[in-house]
């Protein structure tokens, strides 16, 4: 009996120790696969995070450089690249027209004239006289810087009539950008000649 127990007592000890054996062979390593695929799913969160972080980023920046761009954009239609003269013109025609005014005609002036980086143009109006003074203070408002050198006014043909002639001359700013190599110098006598 005392044999029997202690194989019985042999055969429980050897069982715990073949048990905690298998836990040990089987299911560590299925422990070990679960802690390497809890440690890359947390880098790959991780990773996740940072990426979401870039991708706002990228679209700050973009929302950024639209901001940007639209602000060259104004600054082109303010002081072009060249001079443009048929785009002016269309500008000075919006103006005359938003001001209530008939355009008679609008016409580059003489080059000799004209600073550098301005387009002279003779601005021909019929109008009454409220209707000039607002196309003068829209000119003066434009987003195109207008500077106005002359006015000349005369009553227009019609006998009794409130009608006025108006002769505006202006200059619009345009821009002289210096190709490579150039000098501000060499491009100011570029632009007078």
């Amino acid at each position: 009996m005392k044999e029997t127990k202690g194989r019985q007592a042999l055969y429980i000890f050897l069982s715990i120790v073949l048990s905690i054996v298998l836990i040990y062979v089987l299911m560590l390593p299925g422990f070990r696969r679960l802690s390497d695929t809890s440690i890359k799913t947390s880098a790959r969160k991780n990773d996740l995070q940072t990426g979401r972080q870039k991708v706002g980023d990228l679209k700050a920046a973009a929302a950024t450089l639209s901001q940007k761009n639209q602000a060259v954009e104004s600054l082109n239609i303010a002081v072009p690249p060249d001079k443009d003269t048929a785009d002016a013109i269309v500008q000075v025609s919006q103006m005359v027209s938003g001001a209530g005014l008939a355009v008679q005609s609008i016409q580059p002036s003489a080059e000799s004239e004209s600073a550098v980086g301005q387009l002279p143009l003779t601005v021909l109006v019929q109008g009454q006289f409220p209707d000039l003074v607002k196309f003068s203070e829209i000119a003066e408002k434009n987003l195109r810087p207008v500077k106005i050198i002359s006015i000349n006014i005369a009553a227009a043909d019609e006998e009794g009539g409130s009608e006025l002639s108006a002769s505006y001359s202006i200059q619009m700013v345009y821009y002289l950008a210096a190709k490579e190599g150039q000098t501000p110098e060499s491009v100011t006598q570029e632009g007078q000649q």
